[in-house]
């Protein structure tokens, strides 16, 4: 570091000379009274001012311009000067975040369910398969270990690597690569359809297993995935009326036990040849729908096209069984047509909720043989109303007066599923005031109203009854409680005040650095004023200010606009810089603005706004600073700054 330059300490001893000087200086007849707008000098002011221009002066030329400060370096000079100590910043780790990384000890040739292992001190390990996160592990005895399945993974060279993480799951870099060659059984073999089979219609596709593996089963038809099957014996129904009549191959892969993987071994192709019939269910309407008699959506209107002449059946199916049907729809020529289900199995009773495949058949005999087409499409039974929970708005008081405050009423509510959602509103007699209706998936939800009837007409101030109804998409309806609220007519008024304190009134005055800044009212050439100075080095000190800081106490309002600072003050160094900044509730600063004070004679001079809200407190008190910066104070020349009074204006609204 640089040697101090000898400027900056003279200005060192310079600031504690005119400090010492003003806080021993006598002001007789120091009034308590506000100063009056342009003072008369007091001659200890003078003898102060003499002292300065004496002994402090800089050498060379005092800087045209203030050095740039950042806010942040403002910011942390005011909650120093404010806290008496500096405030350091903080940066928010992982509360025991690892420093190191897992080692990876899992070598070799993997197959089936593989076990990853890796040492490390941390509380748990997660391992990564070619940079996906197959898993975490608990740390014990300082390894962890992992069963990893290999299903549906290709055979050959996988990366695998692990990262430290603490218990709280924060996690640290991950571990250097292990190289594993999967090496999984033969391929699985395709069963059925057998080779050359023509199908007709649906048909079902099977297939055997290597000895040993346990995922699942994929099936794909022209190298495209149908399906698949989890589980012994595999196994996958399909239909081929969705394939183009002509030659086609399935073929079978290893997959993951959940199906979301299927790069593993591959079957030998089986050609077969699909001759089907192609009827289509365009619509189920409703869909879902609720057999409750209630009058809404209490069928399912199954609608089907034939292109051909074709003999119908249809089906309801759940879960593989058939719980309605076969119906015998008859033979009909190419056209549309439809079939409505009223939610019963075949004894007409009520069928449960549950999702169900509705399944068309069809047949016609072409150039005397029997072909067959198969189509299905799921349809649901519904018949559980939607649930609306926590309901927030009862006895709610809102202003609908277009002025932005409180103009609507929006009550909360949750909902379990999508639905459509109404608002209602009444009067305390109960006749109709507004329905508001909209679609809403499942969620926390709110409907607006802006106080206006249906008619468009702004509702008189009084009481009113509201409640929330939901209607889901199978028809079921649930009506929610009956809540109250209230119209009140009032509405914003704009007032304006402006509150003023004398420089001597802070609550607390400080500086960032006190070897080369401070205060003292006793210097101050106003009778209830506050001198404030800073000599500190901008090039040596950074930056660094002296503060006074201020509670001032605002109108009670039910909303507020702009907080401006204006101060009256004058300075012996010109150029001195000034500023202001107000502390939030949250004990952060924000900053509203500098200026540069140029006269040795008392001016007001505006400091900037900032918008008021987070910067008073549950009493209306504002927490304001007024600094001065060593902005000018390069080649060790002084700053100064003599505040007689400040004065606050705020921009505030009250209801009428």
């Amino acid at each position: 570091m640089p040697p101090r330059p000898a400027t900056s300490m003279a200005r060192r001893t310079t600031a504690g000379l005119l400090l010492t000087l003003a806080t021993t200086a006598t002001f007789a007849g120091q009034a308590a009274a506000a100063p009056a707008p342009a003072p008369t000098p007091t001659r200890a002011k003078i003898q102060a001012e003499n002292t300065l221009r004496s002994h402090a002066q800089g050498h060379g030329t005092r800087p045209q311009a203030a050095t740039t400060r950042s806010g942040q370096s403002l910011i942390a000079a005011i909650q120093a000067a404010r806290s008496g100590h500096a405030i350091q910043p903080h940066t928010a780790t992982p509360s025991d975040a690892p420093t190191t990384v897992a080692t990876i000890t899992t070598s070799g040739t993997a197959n089936g369910v593989w076990k990853l292992t890796a040492d490390s001190t941390a509380a748990q390990v997660q391992f990564f398969v070619n940079g996906a996160s197959v898993g975490t592990a608990a740390v014990s005895s300082g390894a962890a270990s992992l069963d990893w399945a290999t299903w549906g993974y290709a055979n050959g060279a996988v990366s695998v690597t692990a990262t430290d993480c603490a218990a709280d799951n924060a996690c640290g870099g991950q571990s250097g690569a292990t190289s594993l060659d999967i090496e999984n059984p033969d391929q699985p073999t395709v069963t059925s359809p057998a080779q050359d089979k023509v199908v007709t219609g649906g048909f079902t596709m099977t297939a055997t297993a290597p000895t040993g593996f346990s995922g699942a089963i994929g099936f794909l038809i022209d190298g495209s995935l149908r399906g698949y099957d989890s589980s012994a014996p595999y196994s996958l129904a399909y239909t081929g009326t969705a394939l183009s009549e002509g030659g086609h191959y399935v073929t079978a892969v290893e997959c993951s036990v959940d199906g979301t993987r299927c790069n593993g071994p591959v079957s030998s192709d089986v050609t077969f040849m699909s001759d089907s019939l192609h009827p289509a269910i365009t619509s189920i309407s409703a869909n879902p729908f609720s057999p409750n008699h209630d009058g809404v959506d209490d069928t399912a209107k199954i609608t089907f096209t034939l292109p051909d002449t074709e003999h119908v059946t249809l089906q309801i199916l759940r879960a593989g069984s058939v719980v309605r049907g076969p119906v015998d729809l008859g033979t009909h020529p190419s056209g549309t047509y439809s079939w409505t289900w009223a939610g019963t199995n075949n004894s007409g009773a009520r069928l449960g909720d549950s999702t169900y495949t509705v399944q068309l058949n069809t047949s016609a005999t072409v150039n005397g043989a029997t072909v067959q087409g198969q189509v299905n499409k799921a349809a649901v039974i519904d018949t559980t109303a939607p649930v609306l929970s926590s309901i927030t708005g009862n006895g709610a008081k809102f202003y609908p007066y277009p002025d932005g405050y409180v103009d609507t009423l929006a009550p909360g509510v949750t909902l379990n599923e999508p639905a459509v959602l109404t608002l209602t509103v009444r009067r305390t007699d109960g006749s109709l005031v507004r329905t508001i209706s909209a679609s809403e998936p499942a969620g926390r939800r709110s409907i607006a109203w802006n106080g206006r009837s249906n008619g468009n007409h702004l509702m008189e101030a009084g009481t009113y009854k509201w409640s929330y109804s939901a209607i889901d998409n199978a028809g079921n309806r649930r009506n929610g409680p009956t809540y109250g609220l209230i119209i009140s007519a009032a509405k914003l008024v704009a007032k304006s005040a402006t509150i003023t304190k004398n420089g001597n009134s802070y609550y607390t005055a400080g500086a960032s650095d006190t070897n080369c800044a401070g205060y003292a009212q006793s210097a101050s050439m106003y009778s209830a004023g506050v001198w404030m100075e800073n000599v500190c080095d901008p090039d040596w000190d950074g930056a660094q200010i002296a503060a006074a800081f201020y509670h001032v106490s605002i109108p009670a309002a039910v909303k507020y606009g702009h907080l401006t600072a204006t101060t009256y003050g004058s300075t012996i160094n010109p150029p001195s810089q000034i500023g202001s900044a107000y502390v939030r509730t949250d004990g952060n600063v924000d900053l509203a603005g500098t200026a540069d004070v140029n006269s040795g004679t008392g001016e007001w001079r505006s400091l900037g706004s900032v918008l008021a809200a987070g910067h008073y407190d549950s009493n209306h008190i504002v927490d304001v600073a007024i600094f001065l910066t060593d902005g000018y104070n390069g080649g060790g020349f002084a700053s100064d700054f003599d505040l007689g009074q400040l004065r606050v204006t705020v921009g505030y609204y009250v209801l009428q």
